[in-house]
């Protein structure tokens, strides 16, 4: 924070540099305006097996005040899941004449895609509810330093993040993701491990007090707060006879972690009791080469958007540069490319739209992934079995390095727009895991509106969408803005 509020103080400073023209002569009187969002929700999770009931409250509160050459606006957000207050979004910004500056927390959107992007990177991602929520609302804000440059029909964006956050995975309740479950399954086999020490008498309970203290220690991942480590993003936009293109730029880190599994696979064999030597002495000092971390990375991006044969036609294209150009270093993320490509358009039957997407995801130098393996014994009837384990960071189980996601929403619309229903498909076309959301809108009086929909999920349990296929559930929204 602190280095935060050094980088404002000197963008500041040079401000009064600027000639007071830049601000302009005449005096406008400010204005201070207030609303909200209010939205209670409530679901029905179907597959469980006590029909499981829960209702949350959401309340968003909006301040802003625009002067003749800034504005202000700050986002106050309470809810009932949390039980808290917290700072949506908050941010000032000053208007010079061919340039802007924004200076304070603030969700930012890059790409065409339709809620669907690569080179979107700028704002973690809050996985506590998956993908149920709209594609903003899942997004955390981040402190940043935002210049906009004006020239022509282009925009040139310079954006400083000094503190890097990371996407907020759940690690319990009903959307903890597969890795997620299986990093708390390896803590479990430690304590279930410690204890069984502890009841034979190798160790006390004290001494696996301390070991466990050292376990959480190692296991915590870093916080990246040196000026150093602040992200960088540029991008620049332009529309020429209805193409709209854009070329972007990130500097910062993945947001999902990265670990030794190596370590975790040493560990879980060298506990296990089909081991020949099972070693209980290097525990604590393995645990110290678990390294969690979160890659460093590079996105060189593209997008593009125009209306062809009818067609709202939408490109992104992105290519992830890792420091692992080779592909053999286990413990970091390879390079990869990324692309999405699609579009909607009115079918003419009704208010009819299609949109359809797809997202694809290549990992480079597979082959390398494949090739990272170490081989442990087991025993078995009295002889030592050889294990292969993968060990690299990017591995599969279905050794699928290709993903391609498809996305496909039919909407139509009645009575003035009042009556609003929707049918979504998020398909997963290597591992056939999907999800289905059937939804209708209600529009009510001012600006009142109440919302059902179904959620279904389907596929393997190791797939992204079929891990919850027990999380099926029927929900009604009532939503008020004000």
């Amino acid at each position: 924070m602190k280095k935060f509020i050094i980088v404002i103080l000197i963008i500041l400073n040079s401000v009064f540099f600027i000639k007071a023209s830049d601000f302009g002569s005449s005096i406008q009187q400010k204005e201070l305006e207030w609303g909200g969002n209010f939205q209670f929700d409530t679901r029905l999770y179907t597959e469980s097996s006590n029909n499981e009931l829960i209702s949350g409250l959401d309340l968003d509160f909006n301040l802003s005040y625009s002067g003749e050459n800034s504005e202000a606006e700050a986002v106050l957000n309470y809810n009932s899941k949390d039980d808290d207050i917290k700072l949506e979004e908050g941010y000032f910004r000053l208007f010079y004449g061919n340039f802007d500056l924004l200076i304070g927390k603030k969700k930012i959107v890059w790409g065409k895609g339709d809620k669907l992007h690569v080179v979107d990177n700028i704002n973690p991602t809050d996985y506590s509810d998956f993908v149920n929520i709209d594609y903003l609302d899942r997004k955390i804000a981040q402190k940043m330093i935002k210049l906009d440059y004006y020239i022509g029909n282009g925009n040139f964006e310079l954006i400083y993040l000094p503190e890097f956050e990371a996407d907020n995975i759940p690690e319990n309740g009903r959307w903890v993701p597969e890795e997620m479950e299986k990093l708390n399954n390896f803590e479990d086999e430690l304590y279930n491990y410690g204890m069984n020490l502890v009841n034979n008498g190798f160790i006390s309970l004290n001494e696996l007090g301390k070991i466990r203290n050292e376990i959480e220690k190692e296991v915590r991942l870093p916080e990246y707060e040196e000026f150093k480590d602040g992200n960088i993003g540029l991008r620049y936009t332009n529309s020429i006879k209805g193409f709209d293109f854009g070329i972007s730029y990130y500097n910062g880190r993945f947001k999902r972690p990265s670990l030794n599994y190596e370590v975790i696979r040493d560990i879980q064999y060298s506990i296990s009791e089909s081991t020949p030597e099972p070693d209980i002495n290097n525990l604590t000092e393995r645990i110290r080469d678990l390294n969690p971390h979160y890659d460093t990375l590079q996105v060189f991006g593209a997008e593009f958007s125009k209306i062809l044969l009818g067609v709202n036609s939408r490109a992104e294209f992105a290519y992830f540069l890792t420091e692992d150009n080779e592909g053999t270093d286990p413990e970091i993320k390879n390079n990869r490319i990324g692309w999405i490509v699609g579009g909607d358009r009115n079918i003419g039957l009704n208010n009819l739209n299609l949109n359809i997407q797809l997202k694809g995801i290549k990992i480079l130098n597979e082959e390398e992934i494949k090739n990272n393996e170490k081989t442990y014994y087991i025993i078995n009837g009295g002889q030592q079995i050889p294990v292969i384990e993968n060990i690299d960071v990017d591995y599969d189980d279905e050794r699928n390095y290709l993903t391609n996601l498809m996305v496909a929403k039919l909407s139509d619309s009645y009575n003035h727009e009042k009556i609003k229903p929707e049918i979504d498909l998020v398909y997963n076309i290597e591992t056939e895991d999907y999800l289905i959301e059937n939804k209708i809108e209600f529009i009510l009086k001012d600006e009142t509106s109440l919302e059902l929909r179904y959620v279904l999920y389907e596929g393997d349990g190791n797939t992204r969408f079929g891990q919850f296929d027990k999380n099926d559930f029927a929900a009604l929204n009532f939503e008020y803005n004000f």
